[in-house]
């Protein structure tokens, strides 16, 4: 007559097989959301492209101009945000829409930006000039112009990432679209 064993468990190669498959689904699952510079860089660069096209049409529809206003400081980062002229006080107010609410950059991506002055016209200069001098009900002024008649400031706007020195540019001449470079 013979016994059948009795098991009460799991083998000992039965758990580390268990235990690779775990290992390697972690892992898998931590290369596969843990930070990558490069795609956070394009991530912000893309964002960036999208709501400042968003306050350039919102500008040609509403009939409004808007400015975009860009402020730094060592404890916040680089944050942006969008005014918009207010006729009746004469003065540039923050956009209240959430689409184009301020935006905090995260600490490791820098923005600079650097406007084309010499390429546009000599009477849009002034009047975009005149418009930034205009008083301010927010702690900053625009940078960058998006106007009703469809024209927007000329400008570059870099997006360094600072701990791998990547970067990607967004620029418009001012009539076409804006584009990431």
């Amino acid at each position: 007559m013979k016994l059948i064993p009795n098991h009460n468990g799991f083998t000992l190669l039965e758990v580390l097989v268990v235990m690779v498959i775990i290992a390697v689904m972690v892992g898998m699952v931590t290369l596969a959301t843990g930070s990558n510079p490069a795609r956070d860089l394009d991530r912000e660069a893309r964002r960036l492209q999208a709501v400042m096209s968003l306050a350039a049409e919102e500008a040609v529809m509403q009939g409004r101009e808007i400015g975009l206003a860009l402020s730094a400081t060592e404890s916040a980062g680089t944050t942006y945000q969008f005014l918009y002229l207010n006729p009746e006080t004469e003065s540039w107010d923050v956009v209240e829409d959430n689409a184009l609410a301020a935006y905090d950059l995260p600490d490791d991506i820098d923005l600079d930006i650097e406007i084309d002055g010499q390429s546009a016209d000599r009477q849009v200069l002034d009047q975009i000039r005149r418009m930034q001098s205009i008083q301010s009900n927010a702690s900053q002024r625009p940078l960058v112009l998006m106007l009703s008649s469809g024209e927007v400031t000329p400008f570059i706007l870099t997006l360094t990432h600072l701990r791998t020195n990547l970067s990607m540019q967004l620029a418009t001449d001012g009539f076409s679209e804006m584009v990431l470079q």
